[in-house]
């Protein structure tokens, strides 16, 4: 790798019959290119592995007023909310319906005094007026300096909710006709 330097020389100069000296200095800065280009690699890794992964993703700041700091991919399709409508504001100024907010914000604060990871299910309103379910885990994540900021991971199972609806109600559509069928075959026998 070809090393980068700062140039700095010291060049004297006559001034009004003085001679004065300019100063300049050097500093390899190399390592420091380097790093950062390490750093901004590993940032664009982490964001394509948290943008492709199909979860929603986020993670909020509880000493701002619980406001995002992140907002995957994932999170955005399914909720129609686009990331940079999200990270920033609160759940108050996202959710279209406030009794979510009020709800989320709930949890939150619930994180916040016992410090225990929370494993739930729920519902929410997504911007197209669609109403969502998803298994959402919420927890703290330590941070050098600072309070802890809140991560949650969410799996969307609207899907998977409706098909087990269904099926309930075609378990209880089998037993309902089996019922009669056996009622009639009963009362026909010979």
């Amino acid at each position: 790798m070809r090393r980068k330097t700062e140039y700095t020389k010291s060049l004297p100069t006559l001034h009004r019959r003085m001679i004065r000296s300019i100063w300049f200095f050097t500093q390899d800065i190399t390592d420091v290119i380097k790093k950062r280009d390490e750093l901004r690699e590993l940032n664009l890794l982490l964001d394509g592995i948290l943008n492709n992964i199909p979860v929603y993703l986020y993670v909020k700041d509880p000493e701002d007023d619980f406001r995002y700091l992140y907002w995957n991919k994932a999170f955005a399709e399914h909720s129609k909310i686009p990331a940079s409508r999200a990270i920033g504001r609160t759940d108050f100024e996202i959710f279209p319906e406030r009794a979510d907010a009020e709800r989320f914000r709930r949890d939150d604060l619930e994180l916040i005094r016992t410090h225990e990871r929370i494993d739930m299910q729920e519902t929410y309103v997504a911007a197209t007026g669609e109403t969502r379910i998803v298994q959402t885990l919420k927890a703290l994540v330590p941070m050098e300096g600072r309070e802890p900021l809140l991560i949650g991971i969410s799996w969307d199972i609207t899907n998977f909710q409706n098909i087990e609806q269904e099926l309930i109600k075609g378990t209880h559509q089998g037993r309902a006709i089996r019922q009669i069928k056996n009622r009639l075959s009963c009362k026909y026998e010979p």
